[in-house]
């Protein structure tokens, strides 16, 4: 991990330089964009000294990691319903999905579901944005 010596030296801890946090970050896996990872920075180091504690550190590095988890659990979902192929969520897959479980489900609640989910036309499906986004209003994100 990167460790800012000279600082550490001056506070007593190792820290990390604060312009080493987002390599930091990327070397965990995790990507940011800039305004994401301008409002990281405001978090672990609010006072702008130009480095970062672990203990600020930390509970932004475990959060981005559940965060990840949970898209990756999404994503799993979501290419159950896909059958893992590429594409959103038809009228097909929700019919074969409802034929699995031996759910009796009509062709019009298929479509409400959809209607539900989709924040652009039915005819396109539901895509991955919109499959998280009823997984959070549904509360299992």
């Amino acid at each position: 991990m990167y460790v800012d010596e000279e600082a550490s030296e001056d506070v007593g801890e190792e820290v990390i330089a604060t312009k080493d946090v987002r390599r930091v970050l990327i070397g965990m896996g995790f990507e940011s964009s800039k305004e994401e990872m301008n409002e990281i920075l405001e978090i672990v180091d609010p006072d702008d000294e130009g480095w970062v504690t672990y203990e600020r550190f930390l509970p932004v590095a475990s959060l981005k990691l559940k965060d990840r988890d949970v898209h990756e659990e999404a994503e799993k979902a979501f290419q159950i319903f896909t059958a893992g192929q590429p594409g959103p969520i038809t009228m097909e897959h929700l019919r074969r999905v409802a034929e699995r479980l031996k759910e009796d489900v009509t062709d019009d609640q298929l479509r409400e579901m959809l209607a539900v989910a989709c924040t652009k036309e039915i005819s396109k499906g539901v895509d991955l944005n919109d499959f998280q986004a009823v997984m959070k209003r549904a509360g299992v994100l």
